[in-house]
């Protein structure tokens, strides 16, 4: 789900963990993923 965009506070809540931080323990496994996605403000074009 986090590869597909979705916000971490909504896996937080699907998953039922009451905090962030046991969420965060899934990140390691999409890392090489998440490190190729372009930042949101890359993408603005300056004015």
């Amino acid at each position: 789900m986090l590869e597909a965009g979705v916000d971490i506070h909504t896996i937080q809540r699907l998953l039922g963990h009451g905090h962030v931080s046991p969420t965060m323990r899934y990140f390691h496994l999409a890392r090489t993923r998440l490190t190729g996605t372009t930042s949101p403000l890359e993408l603005l074009t300056p004015t």
